[in-house]
């Protein structure tokens, strides 16, 4: 997040704050790596309009 392009640049402690308020609202889940790459595949399919080959 802090390397992400805007001007200006998100600064560490503010990343922070924002990544703890988040996480209060979530449920942390364990994921096995054929869920991970395939949930992984998904968003980048809905976010970024390009398909990813997982191959392996």
């Amino acid at each position: 997040m802090t390397r992400l392009p805007v001007k200006p640049p998100i600064p560490t402690e503010q990343a922070w704050l924002f990544i703890r308020q988040i996480r209060e609202r979530f449920t942390v889940v364990a994921l096995t790596d054929k869920e991970y790459f395939a949930t992984m595949e998904r968003l980048a399919e809905e976010w970024i309009g390009q398909e990813l080959s997982m191959t392996g």
